[in-house]
């Protein structure tokens, strides 16, 4: 209609005027309404077109039906991809009446052509009926020789003729009338009449199946990037000129065909029963053989499906898919669950598998060796383990029929050489998901049939080879999250096919002209969708960016362009979504950019330093779902052309120079928003009205966001009402009291912040209706009375932020029952009384603020006992007496979620802490009565990297052990009654930027080492007159650093406390491995009896050993004694003979 209303050269008023005529019904009860009191020309077209599609024709309809039309484009053969894809036609109706007239056309001139020549070429030929009926064999042969694809065909008959299962010449008639539909409808009807006809021209699916074409052509592809590859099985020429000599000779005798028919399943049931000869049951023997070999190498347990695996018929078996007519074994899907062995998988003697499945995700089946047959052509191994399968490489390319090879989350390793690439019809290669960690290798880029290759998450780096250009099949190449870097080489625009491009998520720099920018390359014909986010590109973006014709998706954001957006980007009339965000970029943006975009439905600049200049009677051709644009200056006034947007689900604009207020049509277009982000403009007014989310537009249950703080809205919450889950409006200048019926004007809430605004009154007990909130936010106005002790009721909550307002009371103690609480701030208000004794329930507390309060009496001794959570403790200006003994050791929580603010005095100024909150360790009890020595214990804290003990009583020495704190960065010591000597340990504090010592009676010489050389400030150590050096004065020479025998107490102090703990643990130690043998020995019988043989027999070996050297000691002794006794009678004997 619309080409039709531009032909006639119709205006724009004129065409609403007409169309507005030819309307029935409801719809022309709709546009009566529409008119009703409007001026003649009260709408223009395209907003006519937008209201009425909205109204008859949701988006969700819309978008389906162009998916649709799409989808069936790509399934279309070429010859019709190229005559209907030019066209753009949106509904998918129109797409196939526009591919059938082609269709139908080209056929009837085809089969004009052909009725000439059959009626040229039979002049002169005389067919006999023998001759015929040899054509009509070989024709109907050929028909069944394609496996019956058509599926007209009763399969069970021809297998039970073909197996014997049916004798005679009964199952044969059977089975003969079974095929004389097809046989009909292929051979008795001229070529004239079936010529036009199709099976269907679209397709369906993630890779683009499809069917259609001339009498039964079937067209079958599939690849990944979403165009179909074809084969198409069709009737010839000659075949055709057989048809119709048939007919004239044959008529459409029913009794002849039958007759055909039986022979022609007779010869073919001989062949059957030829090749089934080796049949077993429902299967081919040897096949079974291997199914049952394999079944009995996996450690299976009884809950795997593998025990399905019984009975003779293996054709039956869960996974297993047998051809229909020969019984061969053709596809095999394994779900490999719970093994944790080892397997060799051999499966060379299913000769006729054609695809096989293993999947093994999240479990431990390791595969050490493969071996598959040549016919593989589908490869799928997902989440098994290859990592040490030494053969796996070199067996896969044994393969030489492959087709699909998906290796994705195998710890896989492709870096082996190879010396010669035999997948030479390999046309997808997925190995995503798997830790490489090299190169990609070269090898991959020899294989030139490959048309989708994934190598996504594997953990790939080094630079992208120019290799890559030799793949010039490629329609989808995934590179994403890997580690590569450089520039992206020139060579990939040579490839024509490319479709998507996924590489994002690496390090690649450099500028893209030079794969993008070259205007003669053949990619920008073919590429649909470019994702280049998160990377380090910078340079301009390319001026030829508008050649790119079938761009859909351009992700280009998380980088580092810069310099103006060309103003050919607005000439991509496929584009359907522009995410350009945090750049660089700059200059203006106006109607000449988006002006042709009419597909577009996602606009996303935000993060860049854009002005947006577009006429205020500028009116889109597209509709946008998602529009993020902060950052940029859009301003002073909201952009017009805003409000021709209907089904905008995400409007972010926040930091956009805008000083307006909410005009009446931005609450037409907020009932579809899931999230609506204002903040950080000057946008004035009352809140604004905004309807209710239609809960019919999207299909799951919402999650609205709005947040509007930081502007300059006005007024009171009484009459504002909202669904949203996160609602923000804090930072403005509302006023009055908080609704008391809040949880019925906003049921959903699960984060409510209306701080830094002006109201007052107490807080609402119906507050604590709301079961889903989570953090609640009131923190700076003006509220008074008590906090509700029905907040136990919110079991949900984690952050609770009342500081900064006028409440007084006790904390209530049903505090205490907030198991999930996080933080609670209760800063600067009038509360008092005592810490209640229920907070130390508070398991998850990590944050707890009650400064500048009137607490008294003493901090609870819980708070060192059991808050290992605990990271920020700020108990200041207060009344508090005492301290309690700390004993806590060393802590690391990360804090997830909400990014909360706080406010630390930190380096002698207050800080605001917001995302680093979670880095942050700070304990700050200044301002308050504490008297004594400084707790030693605090000196356990070792992730403490903020401590603030100023303005108190404290006295005593600063602790000799204070460099245990190895992460402290702030230290605040003064205004107390500190004494004697700075510890030489204090400037083992490397991380130390901020030390205050002041006020206090300190003396000594200060200490110069490491971090302390850069505390030059005088400010520092003022206050103690017994200090000098620098930054001081110079010490005397009779000023020694410690007093006499004071080094030596501190040594020896520390000393003894090493030696303490090393005992300590010797004696547990000793303890904690006597008492655990002998348990082992009462409770283990066996060990008991082998340990008392084993000391029985180490003491019989010990006595025997000690009994004969016992004996063998004194056998040596007698004998020594006896040639003692017998050389003193030869003495004597020798001296009587002499005498």
């Amino acid at each position: 209609m619309e080409r039709c209303y531009d032909t006639m050269g119709c205006s724009s008023t004129r065409m609403v005027m007409l169309a507005g005529n030819q309307l029935k019904g409801v719809a022309r009860e709709w546009y009566i309404s529409k008119k009703n009191g409007q001026p003649e020309s009260f709408i223009l077209w395209p907003e006519f077109h937008s209201l009425f599609l909205e109204r008859f024709l949701p988006p969700s309809v819309q978008e389906a039906k162009e998916k649709k039309a799409r989808r069936f484009e790509r399934g279309l053969r070429d010859r019709l991809i190229d005559r209907v894809a030019p066209l753009r036609l949106p509904k998918y109706e129109e797409v196939v009446d526009r591919a059938r007239q082609i269709e139908m056309y080209d056929d009837e001139r085809w089969a004009h052509e052909q009725r000439k020549r059959i009626k040229k070429d039979s002049q002169g030929i005389n067919l006999t009926e023998d001759k015929v009926i040899r054509v009509l064999i070989r024709k109907i042969s050929r028909v069944l020789s394609l496996q019956l694809a058509i599926g007209h065909i009763n399969l069970e008959l021809v297998r039970d003729v073909s197996r014997g299962h049916m004798q005679g010449m009964l199952g044969i008639t059977r089975l003969a009338l079974s095929l004389l539909p097809l046989f009909v409808s292929i051979v008795v009807q001229p070529v004239s009449q079936y010529s036009g006809r199709s099976q269907g021209f679209g397709g369906h699916g993630q890779g683009g199946r499809g069917s259609g074409g001339r009498g039964f052509a079937q067209t079958q592809g599939q690849t990944s990037g979403g165009r179909g590859q074809a084969r198409v099985f069709a009737l010839t020429q000659q075949d055709a000129q057989a048809s119709n000599a048939v007919v004239t000779v044959m008529g459409t005798s029913a009794t002849s065909v039958v007759e055909i028919l039986a022979i022609l399943i007779l010869l073919q049931s001989v062949f059957f029963c030829c090749n089934g000869a080796n049949f077993n049951g429902s299967c081919i023997k040897i096949e079974r053989e291997a199914l049952v070999k394999l079944n009995a190498s996996l450690d299976i347990n009884n809950s795997y499906p593998l025990l399905s695996w019984v009975g003779d018929d293996c054709c039956r078996w869960e996974g297993v898919t047998c051809e229909n007519i020969t019984g061969h074994i053709v596809k095999l899907r394994l779900v490999l669950a719970s093994f944790q062995r080892k397997v060799s998988l051999h499966l060379g003697n299913l000769s006729n598998l054609l695809y096989l499945d293993l999947y093994g995700k999240d479990y431990q089946m390791e595969i050490d060796s493969l071996h598959f047959a040549s016919s593989l052509k589908y490869l799928h191994m997902e989440g098994v383990l290859l990592g040490k399968c030494d053969n796996c490489l070199q067996s896969i390319n044994m393969l030489p029929s492959l087709l699909e090879l998906h290796l994705s989350d195998c710890p896989l390793s492709i870096t082996g050489h190879v010396s010669h690439v035999n997948l030479t019809s390999l046309e997808v290669l997925c190995i995503a998901g798997n830790t490489i960690n090299s190169t990609i290798p070269s090898w991959l880029f020899n294989i030139s049939n490959l048309q989708h290759l994934d190598l996504s998450y594997s953990a790939f780096r080094g630079f992208l080879s120019t290799e890559i250009g030799n793949l010039n099949s490629l329609t989808f190449l995934d590179l994403s999250h890997n580690s590569l870097e450089g520039n992206v080489p020139k060579t990939l625009n040579k490839l024509c096919n490319l479709s998507r491009l996924h590489l994002e998520w690496n390090k690649f720099s450099g500028e893209i002209s030079g794969p993008f920018g070259n205007s003669s390359s053949c990619i920008k014909k073919s590429l649909e969708n470019i994702y280049l986010f998160n990377n380090l590109f910078s340079g301009s973006l390319p001026n030829n960016l508008g050649q790119f014709k079938c761009l859909k998706f351009l992700q280009l954001s998380l980088n580092s362009f810069w310099g103006p957006i060309p103003v050919s980007i607005g000439q991509l009339y496929n584009l359907e979504i522009l995410d350009l965000s945090q750049n660089s970029l700059h200059g203006k943006v106006s109607e000449l950019h988006l002006s042709k975009l009419k597909r577009l439905s996602k606009l996303i600049m935000s993060g860049n330093s854009l002005v947006f200049d577009i006429d205020v009677k500028w009116v889109p051709l597209f509709q946008l779902t998602w529009i993020e644009l902060s950052s940029c200056k859009l301003g002073p006034r909201f952009p017009q052309w805003l409000k021709t947007q209907r089904s905008i689900r995400y409007l972010l604009m926040s930091n956009a120079s805008i000083s307006d207020s909410l005009h009446g049509w931005f609450e037409n277009i907020s009932s579809n928003t899931v999230q609506l982000d204002l903040s950080y403009n000057q946008v004035f007014g009352t809140l604004p009205n905004l309807r209710k989310f239609n809960q019919s537009a999207v299909i799951v249950d919402y999650y609205r966001y709005i947040s509007l703080k930081s502007n300059k809205f006005e007024g009171s919450l009484a009459h504002f009402h909202s669904d949203a889950s996160i609602l923000d409006i804090s930072n403005n200048f509302l006023y009055g009291q908080i609704p008391q019926n809040i949880s019925e004007m906003m049921p959903r809430l699960h984060l409510l912040s209306l701080s830094n605004n002006y109201l007052n009154g107490t807080i609402p007990a119906s507050l604590c209706r709301i079961e889903s909130l989570d953090i609640l936010h009131l923190s700076k106005n003006h509220l008074s009375g008590r906090i509700p002790s029905c907040l136990r009721n919110l079991q949900n909550l984690r952050v609770i932020d009342l500081s900064n307002n006028m409440l007084s009371g006790h904390i209530p103690m049903s505090l205490g029952s907030q198991q999930s609480l996080v933080s609670l701030h209760l800063q600067k208000n009038n509360l008092q009384g005592k810490i209640p004794e229920s907070l130390r329930n508070l398991e998850t507390l990590e944050t707890l603020d009650l400064s500048m309060n009137a607490f008294h009496g003493f901090i609870p001794s819980w708070i060192g006992e059991s808050r290992s959570s605990l990271k920020i403790l700020s108990v200041h200006s207060n009344k508090f007496e005492g301290i309690w003994d700390y004993n806590v050791g060393s802590y690391v929580i990360e804090k997830k979620g909400y990014g909360e603010n706080v406010l630390l005095y930190v380096k002698g100024i207050e800080l605001e802490y917001t995302s680093t909150l979670r880095f942050v360790y700070s304990i700050d009890l200044s301002g308050n009565n504490f008297i004594g020595e400084i707790p030693k214990e605090l000196m356990n804290l070792l992730g403490l990297q903020i401590l603030n003990l100023s303005r108190k009583k404290l006295d005593g020495h600063i602790p000799w052990n204070i460099s245990e704190l190895k992460s402290l960065e702030s230290l605040d010591l003064s205004s107390n009654d500190l004494s004697g000597f700075i510890p030489s340990s204090i400037s083992d504090l490397n991380f130390l930027s901020h030390l205050n010592l002041s006020f206090n009676h300190l003396s000594g010489r200060i200490h110069l080492g490491n971090q302390l050389q850069t505390l030059d400030d005088k400010s520092i150590y003022i206050g103690n007159n017994g200090l000098c050096g620098f930054p001081l004065n110079n010490c005397s020479e009779d000023v020694d650093e410690w007093p006499k025998g004071h080094e030596k107490v501190e040594n020896m102090r520390k000393d003894d406390s090493m030696m303490l703990w090393f005992y300590s643990g010797l004696a547990m130690g000793f303890v904690a491995g006597f008492v655990g043998v002998c348990s082992i020995l009462y409770f283990k019988d066996s060990w008991r009896y082998a340990c008392f043989q084993l000391v029985d027999r180490v003491y019989d070996k010990l006595w025997v050993t000690v009994a004969i050297k016992a004996n063998q000691l004194k056998g040596k002794l007698h004998r020594n004694k006896y040639e003692g006794n017998a050389r003193e009678g030869f003495k004597v004997a020798r001296d009587s003979s002499r005498c």
